[in-house]
């Protein structure tokens, strides 16, 4: 099974290879609009949660921001080339 440092850089190189076919501006929309619904998604389901005071609430506002940094370190680069190849 591949590391997941090799599925980072052939997700890189695939988004590179479709930038340079022109296709950045479809990638660029088509991950926004991802980022948007899952943002959306997270949101809504901060909200349905029942809490039962503002320390598990922030508890659980802190683990989707946490998870939100964690993913957002390993996508600067593909959207780097996205945005420059456009």
């Amino acid at each position: 099974m591949p590391s997941t440092r090799q599925t980072l850089e052939t997700l890189y190189k695939s988004v590179e290879h479709m930038c340079l076919r022109g296709m950045a501006p479809t990638i660029y929309t088509r991950l926004r609009d991802h980022i948007q619904q899952h943002q959306t998604f997270v949101h809504d389901q901060l909200l349905a949660e029942d809490t039962p005071n503002h320390t598990a609430a922030l508890h659980r506002i802190d683990g989707a921001w946490q998870s939100l940094c964690d993913q957002t370190v390993s996508c600067p680069s593909a959207a780097e080339a996205a945005t420059v190849m456009m």
